[in-house]
């Protein structure tokens, strides 16, 4: 019998176990977990074999999650679908809730579109673009150019830096 004091050993007892075992909940598919997000990656040509395939792999993961003493939240579930043709038949249900289709998702600091365009991603990068610029008009007299310096690399330069990164050709990364 193991024992866990209150507090911190206990949760990291439980991620620990999240985090090793989850893959286990379905076997053979593709789990990636970042942060707080857990995301299923299902890939086949087939639609038909596709859905039942995500369905068979909800099942399992709900399954897990139960027999863990844990919940999905359904309220923050959605699915993508990714083609080059548009694939209308996908109805994933999780405890006979239709799990709702999304065009856009945020993956890894990332949005994603379905269309795999980067319109998305542009228009939160250009939103945030003209916030921190009335921010910086409105303070470049009142503080330091080495604050606003802090300022911009803190919130402005992280977000075109970390897209960089994330969208950077694995070659290039290399040299």
């Amino acid at each position: 019998m193991v024992v866990f004091h209150k507090g911190r050993s206990w949760v990291h007892f439980c991620f620990s176990h999240y985090v090793n075992d989850i893959c286990r909940a379905v076997p053979g598919e593709n789990i990636k977990l970042f942060a707080d997000d857990t995301n299923l990656f299902i890939f086949d040509g087939d639609s038909d074999k596709l859905t039942q395939r995500a369905n068979n792999c909800l099942k399992e993961l709900d399954n897990w999650f139960k027999a863990n003493k844990l919940a999905l939240s359904l309220g923050r579930k959605t699915y993508m679908v990714f083609s080059p043709r548009r694939i209308l038949s996908i109805k994933l249900l999780l405890n006979n809730v239709e799990i709702e289709k999304a065009d856009t998702c945020k993956y890894v600091g990332i949005y994603l579109y379905d269309q795999l365009n980067w319109k998305h991603h542009i228009d939160y990068i250009c939103e945030k673009l003209v916030t921190f610029t009335e921010i910086f008009y409105r303070l470049r007299s009142k503080i330091s150019c080495e604050w606003l310096r802090n300022i911009y690399y803190s919130f402005v330069n992280i977000l075109t830096y970390y897209t960089e990164l994330r969208c950077m050709p694995i070659h290039l990364l290399l040299i």
